[in-house]
């Protein structure tokens, strides 16, 4: 879990995030662009809930997975400040568009506002819904999950693993 503090909106990271799991099988990056666009994504939705997919590919080994789109909601979606429904209008165009790039869908992402960036019951079932429906081609989704309120946002991420368990990923630190 990650807490920052976050003035006037803006959620500052070191260029780069990198979270891992404690066993150190699965991995995310994201950069400050990707971060900056998610939080763009939020203060437009007007503390509603808001989300959309987490687009890129994986290093070498496919330990790590490099975030390098965060889309909007798509605009059939319905947002409300408990709940939000990500539509699906423009993402297969949009992932289509990405394919020759070598970029995939990876997984969700949505915001919790005035509330904790916990998976509620319906985000652990909408993960296992992904991996087993074969049209995602995504066994291992990821989850990205942004709780809180402007001046504290906090981050969690997640990815449903092979044994359909969810495991957290935690932010790296090195030390030199």
């Amino acid at each position: 879990m990650i807490k920052v503090i976050s003035p006037a909106y803006k959620l500052h990271i070191s260029n780069v995030m990198i979270l891992c799991s404690t066993d150190h099988q699965f991995g995310l990056q994201l950069d400050q662009r990707v971060l900056d666009d998610i939080i763009q994504h939020l203060v437009d939705a007007e503390m509603k809930e808001t989300g959309g997919i987490l687009i890129g590919n994986y290093n070498e080994n496919l330990s790590v997975a490099l975030v390098k789109i965060a889309s909007g909601p798509p605009v059939d979606s319905i947002h409300s400040y408990t709940w939000f429904k990500r539509g699906t209008k423009g993402l297969q165009r949009l992932l289509f568009k990405v394919w020759d790039k070598k970029e995939y869908y990876l997984g969700e992402w949505h915001f919790h506002p005035n509330s904790s960036a916990t998976p509620s019951s319906v985000d652990k079932a909408q993960m296992k819904e992904i991996a087993f429906n074969i049209s995602y081609h995504c066994p291992e989704p990821i989850l990205l999950i942004i709780g809180g309120t402007p001046i504290k946002y906090e981050i969690r991420c997640f990815v449903l693993t092979s044994k359909k368990s969810l495991l957290e990923l935690f932010q790296t630190v090195n030390i030199n």
